[in-house]
């Protein structure tokens, strides 16, 4: 095994310190925001930020980063909002036939006002009062027979609230009933009646790409399946630093939970059987060992639990490795006694060719963790399984189905750029 191990316990050690020692406002992820008071100021400073429920109840702010958090619920203020992200206003709506009051996402800003909570969309039209807009199923009868079907109110909505736009009366008939959809119409009605109109989904970055450092260790495992008394048994496991680079490239316009993800990891893995064969007058030591350098190339998709900066997340993905260096070696002692003085035959050879790479797919999972303004780190194990260091049906001598596999545990840390 190698148990030079030295660099990978100071970087561990090293993000360990930071994540430790990070502002308390970075661990309870309060970003850049506003707050509008009941007397309609506008006061600037940090805002926690949760999602759905959450963020529809309780507004936590703090005017700076040393200040102490104050809890406003939708009855103490008018709005709050994150730095070109989402808004959310306060608004009396009703739910489930209960009158209550909420923080409302707004998903579209202008004279005509597009908000969202839990699946519900409202519309409200400057001077006029907030609308459902709903979709609900409704029984029919024709001919005697019962059917369900769509009741499309919303079309019926908004046709009454932006009936001064003459251009837009086939739009909304081929309006659907989607999030998306509705963002669109609504925008169109404030640009046709020569309006501001926002979309605040939009204000986001198109994209976002994340760069850091790797760092960690690797635990492995080589299988083979053969007939071969020198290759075949439980190999000592591989113990071995990895690390090197990593990113994360997503469109939080889309989705802030869903990134595609890779690293470029270097790692050195040493695999060794020894094995005895007893014959008659004579017994056989074999040694054989397996010592790779590899370049590691996994691409995946991730997935956070939440879009705050501190929470779980699984990956799932494929990975390639480029043996840089690879080599294999079967020494064989035969020892027979029965010979005096005794006779001691050593042998050295390759067993089999080393292929130049492997393929694989992995599965992880970690935390993610911020650490002071610009960076967070990442906590994950994954395991890994390749197709090993041999092709299947290798043509070997004596051994007609040899192929091997690889499985790999790994626990990384990685510091990267938010």
């Amino acid at each position: 095994m190698n148990y030079d191990l030295r660099g990978i316990r100071f970087f561990t050690f090293f993000l360990v310190f930071l994540a430790c020692n990070s502002p308390v406002h970075s661990q309870s992820d309060y970003r850049e925001g506003f707050i509008v008071s009941n007397r309609l100021d506008t006061i600037p400073g940090l805002i926690q930020y949760n999602e759905k429920k959450k963020a529809a109840n309780v507004c936590n702010f703090k005017a700076n980063p040393d200040a102490l958090k104050v809890t406003y619920s939708p009855d103490q203020i008018v709005a709050y909002g994150y730095k070109d992200d989402r808004q959310y206003e306060s608004k009396t709506v009703f739910l489930d036939q209960d009158s209550s009051r909420l923080f409302l996402e707004l998903l579209v800003g202008g004279k005509a006002k597009l908000f969202s909570y839990d699946r519900s969309l409202w519309l409200e039209r400057e001077g006029s009062n907030l609308e459902a807009l709903t979709n609900d199923p409704i029984e029919r009868k024709l001919n005697g027979t019962t059917f369900v079907q769509k009741s499309n109110q919303y079309i019926v909505s908004l046709n009454m609230a932006l009936n001064d736009c003459e251009s837009l009366r086939g739009d909304i008939q081929a309006t659907t009933f989607t999030e998306r959809s509705l963002i669109n119409i609504v925008d169109a009605y404030n640009k046709c009646i020569n309006g501001e109109s926002v979309i605040f989904k939009d204000r986001r970055p198109k994209f976002k790409f994340s760069v850091g450092i790797s760092a960690g260790t690797q635990y492995s495992q080589i299988n083979f399946n053969t007939s071969l008394q020198h290759l075949k048994g439980r190999y000592e496991k591989s113990l071995s630093p990895i690390g090197g680079l990593t990113f994360d490239f997503y469109s939080p316009r889309l989705s802030e939970k869903i990134s595609i993800t890779g690293s470029l990891l270097y790692t050195a893995s040493n695999y060794y059987l020894y094995s005895k064969e007893q014959g008659t007058g004579f017994v056989t030591n074999n040694s054989v060992s397996i010592n790779l350098k590899e370049l590691k190339l996994p691409i995946g998709i991730s997935y956070q639990f939440s879009a705050k900066q501190s929470t779980p997340f699984i990956t799932i993905g494929s990975v390639y490795s480029l043996h840089l260096k690879a080599k294999s070696n079967w020494i064989s002692e035969k020892v027979e006694p029965i010979f005096n003085p005794i006779r001691i035959t050593t042998n050295s050879e390759e067993p089999f060719l080393v292929r130049p790479h492997q393929w694989g797919v992995y599965g992880g999972f970690g935390w993610n963790l911020p650490v002071y303004k610009k960076f967070y780190a990442s906590l994950e194990f994954r395991t890994e399984l390749t197709n090993g260091v041999i092709d299947k049906g290798y043509d070997l001598p004596g051994e007609d189905h040899l192929y091997s596999n690889i499985t790999n545990f790994q626990f990384i840390l990685s510091l990267k750029t938010k």
